[in-house]
C-alpha cells in the first residue's frame, strides 16, 4: 500500500471511526516484517519533507501511533523501534512551529502527547523530545508536560517504571527553573517542588525571595488566598516537598531580612496552637526532624553575628518565645529543651551590659511591655523545670561578680531562675528527679539572695530541700556547701538539726568524689565523718593551688562543725596550722575563716555544756593567734 493512498484513505474517515479504521488498516502490514519496514521508511520521508503540509502532518502522526498499537497487538519485540523512529520524526519537525501545533493539537494537548510518550517510549526518546520541546517553546507551555511526566511517575511510585520519569522530570524541571518568571514558578512549583536541588533552591530564594516568602506564609497560613492557590495545586498535601525550600530560606536568611524570620516565626506558632493535632509542629512545614539544624543555623546568624545587638537580642526573644510556645503544645520534646537552652546564656550575656535595667525591671511585676528585660525574666518564670541549667546560672554568677564599677544585681536573675526550680516541683514527685540545690551558685550569692533562697526552698519543699541524689552531687559543690551554716542558725529549732544533717550526708558524698585520685573512704553515717574529714585533709595537701587548698581545709572545718565536734575540730585545726604555717596563702587565710568568720566563733562559744572540755575553744584561739604571729614574721 503506498503511502499517498493510505493518507487519502485516512482522510476520508470519520473521527469516530478514526481508531478502528487505522487498526484494519495497518494490521496487514504488521503482519508483515518487509512490508513494516518499508512503510515506516516510506512514512518517515515523508515526515521529514518539509513540503508535507500540517494537515497531512498530523495524520501522518495518528498513523504513526496506529502502527504502534498494531505492533503492540500482532509483535511486541518491534515496539520500542517502531516507537524510537515515531519519536525521532517528531522530535526532528518540532522545530517547525505549524508541525508543532499540529502535533500538539493532534495528541489533544500537550497532555495527551505525553499521555503517550511517557508511557510508551523509552527514557532516551522522551529525553531527545523534551529538549527539543524546551529549544523551541516556551517555559509556560512545558508546565503541563512536566505536569502529566510527575503524575505518571507518582501513580508508578513504587515499581521501576517511575525513575526514568522521575529523572526526566527532573531534567523538565531544571530547565525551566534556570530562567521562568514569578508567575511561572507559582505555577510549576507545586508540581516540582520535591525534584528542586539544595541548590537550585538556593538560587531561587535570590532571585524570588518574595515568592518563597509567599509560599511559607501561605503554607502556615496566615494568607488565605495564597493558602488556598497552593493547597488546589496539592502543595499542603505533600508538605514533604517543602522541606527543601525551608531549609534553604533558613540558611539564606540574609537576603530575607529578619523581619520576615519574625513574622514566619510567630505565624508558624500560631497555626502551631491552632492546630494542637499536629503530629509535631515542624511536620507542617515539611521540615523533618533532621532539618531542624536550619533554626539553629538561623539562630548562629542572628544571635552571634548579627552587627545590631539590639536586633540580635530581639531576634532571640522571638525565637525563644516560639520555642517555648511549640514546648507548650508538644509537650517539651528534647530539640526544644536543647535550644532553649542554647539561648539562655546568649540572653543573660546580652542583658549582663544593661545594668541600669535591672532593678527596676526586677522590681515590678512580669507584664505584657515590650521591655526586653521583663520578657526574658518572664520567660525565666514560664519556662518550667529542666530548662534553667546550671551552667547558664553559674555563667550568670560570673557575669555579676566581674569587676565593672559596680556590681548590679544580676545575680537576681539567678535567684528567680533558682527558685523557678523549686516552686514547680510537682506535689508528691521525687526530689531526685529534679536539678538540686546548686551550691555553687548559692556560694556566690549575696547574703540576703541567698537567704531568700533558703527560705523559699524551705517553704516549698521542706527539709527534703537538702536532699540531693549522690549522683548529682558535685565534689566542687560540696566543696562549698557548707556556706549556709550560718544560715542554719536562722531556721526554726527542729528544722536546724535535719537540714545541718543533710547537708553533712551531701558534703561527706562530696568528700568521696574529690578530684585528687585517693578518695576518702568514708561511711554514709551522719556522725562517724573522721574518714571524710581526714579526706579533705589528704585533698587539700595533694592540691597544687593554694586557694583550692584553703577550699579543702575550711570543708574539713565545716564538716567538723556539722558534726557537732568542736573536739575534731581542733584535732583538724591543730595539725594544718603548723603545716601551713609558713604558707603566704593557706596560713593567713584559715586565721582569718576561724577568727572572723561568724559560724565557726558560734560554734566555738557554743551553749554551755555542748563541749566535753570547755577549754577547746581557749586552745584553738590560742593556736590561731600563734599562727598569724609566726606568718607576720614570715611575711616581714
Amino acid at each position: 500500500m503506498a503511502l499517498s493512498t493510505f493518507l487519502s484513505a485516512y482522510a476520508e474517515l470519520d473521527p469516530s471511526e478514526i481508531t478502528s479504521a487505522l487498526r484494519t488498516i495497518v494490521r496487514p502490514i504488521s503482519a508483515d516484517a518487509h512490508a513494516l519496514s518499508a512503510f515506516t521508511g516510506e512514512l518517515d520521508a515523508a515526515l521529514n519533507d518539509s513540503r508535507v503540509s500540517a494537515y497531512h502532518y498530523a495524520l501522518a502522526l495518528r498513523v504513526s501511533q496506529s502502527l504502534t498499537w498494531a505492533v503492540q497487538c500482532f509483535d511486541t519485540r518491534r515496539e520500542l523501534e517502531v516507537l524510537d523512529g515515531a519519536i525521532d520524526v517528531l522530535a526532528f519537525n518540532l522545530k517547525n512551529p505549524k508541525k508543532t501545533s499540529a502535533a500538539l493539537g493532534h495528541f489533544g494537548g500537550a497532555d495527551g502527547l505525553v499521555a503517550f510518550v511517557g508511557q510508551k517510549l523509552s527514557f532516551a526518546c522522551t529525553k531527545r523530545l523534551f529538549k527539543e520541546l524546551a529549544a523551541t517553546r516556551p517555559s509556560a507551555d512545558l508546565l503541563p508536560v512536566v505536569d502529566a511526566l510527575l503524575g505518571a511517575a507518582f501513580a508508578f511510585d513504587s515499581s521501576d517504571s517511575a525513575k526514568p520519569l522521575k529523572r526526566l522530570a527532573l531534567l523538565m524541571t531544571q530547565t525551566i527553573l534556570a530562567s521562568a518568571s514569578a508567575q511561572t514558578l507559582r505555577t510549576v512549583l507545586p508540581y516540582v517542588a520535591e525534584l528542586v536541588s539544595e541548590h537550585q533552591w538556593g538560587r531561587l530564594v535570590e532571585r524570588h525571595p518574595t515568592l518563597m516568602e509567599e509560599l511559607l506564609l501561605a503554607q502556615v497560613g496566615v494568607r488565605p488566598r495564597d493558602a488556598a492557590r497552593w493547597a488546589n495545586a496539592g502543595v499542603l498535601e505533600r508538605p514533604s516537598c517543602l522541606a527543601p525550600c525551608v531549609d534553604l530560606l533558613l540558611r539564606c536568611g540574609k537576603p530575607l531580612g529578619p523581619a520576615f524570620f519574625r513574622k514566619f516565626l510567630h505565624a508558624y506558632a500560631k497555626h502551631t496552637v491552632d492546630n494542637p493535632t499536629t503530629q509535631t509542629g515542624l511536620d507542617v512545614l515539611g521540615v523533618t526532624a533532621e532539618r531542624v539544624m536550619s533554626l539553629d543555623m538561623y539562630m548562629r546568624y542572628y544571635l552571634l553575628s548579627y552587627p545590631d545587638r539590639k536586633v540580635r537580642v530581639r531576634e532571640a526573644l522571638s525565637v525563644l518565645s516560639v520555642y517555648k510556645t511549640i514546648q507548650s503544645v508538644e509537650g517539651g520534646s528534647g530539640w526544644t529543651w536543647k535550644y532553649i537552652r542554647r539561648l539562655l546564656p546568649v540572653l543573660v550575656e546580652e542583658f549582663s551590659r544593661r545594668p541600669d535595667l535591672w532593678d527596676a525591671a526586677l522590681q515590678q511585676p512580669i507584664s505584657a511591655t515590650d521591655d526586653i528585660l521583663s520578657a526574658l525574666i518572664g520567660l525565666f518564670k514560664e519556662l518550667g523545670p529542666g530548662v534553667i541549667q546550671m551552667q547558664t546560672l553559674s555563667n550568670t554568677v560570673q557575669l555579676a561578680t566581674q569587676p565593672r564599677g559596680a556590681r548590679f544585681p544580676l545575680i537576681a536573675l539567678a535567684y528567680s531562675a533558682l527558685g523557678l526550680t523549686l516552686t514547680v516541683v510537682p506535689s508528691g514527685a521525687a526530689v531526685s528527679q529534679y536539678p538540686p540545690c546548686p551550691m555553687g551558685v548559692l556560694a556566690s550569692l549575696d547574703p540576703d539572695h541567698c537567704r531568700m533562697f533558703l527560705q523559699t526552698g524551705l517553704e516549698v519543699m521542706g527539709n527534703s530541700f537538702f536532699h540531693y541524689s549522690a549522683s548529682k552531687m558535685s565534689h566542687q559543690s560540696a566543696l562549698i556547701v557548707s556556706d549556709t551554716l550560718e544560715l542554719l542558725d536562722e531556721l526554726p529549732a527542729e528544722q536546724q538539726n535535719e537540714a545541718r544533717m543533710a547537708i553533712l550526708r551531701a558534703a561527706c558524698v562530696g568528700a568521696r568524689r574529690g578530684p585528687a585520685g585517693d578518695m576518702a573512704s568514708g561511711t554514709e553515717g551522719l556522725t562517724d565523718v573522721r574518714n571524710d574529714i581526714d579526706g579533705y585533709v589528704k585533698l587539700a595537701a595533694r592540691s597544687p593551688d593554694a586557694s583550692l587548698r584553703l577550699l579543702h581545709i575550711q570543708m574539713a572545718l565545716n564538716l567538723c562543725m556539722l558534726a557537732q565536734s568542736p573536739q575534731r575540730f581542733h584535732e583538724t585545726l591543730q595539725p594544718v596550722l603548723q603545716k601551713y604555717a609558713k604558707d603566704p596563702v593557706v596560713g593567713p587565710g584559715i586565721f582569718n575563716y576561724v577568727a572572723s568568720t561568724p559560724h565557726v566563733l558560734r560554734f566555738l562559744a557554743g551553749p554551755p555544756g555542748l563541749y566535753v572540755k570547755r577549754s577547746v575553744a581557749a586552745r584553738v584561739t590560742r593556736e590561731v593567734l600563734v599562727v598569724d604571729v609566726q606568718s607576720g614574721r614570715q611575711r616581714a
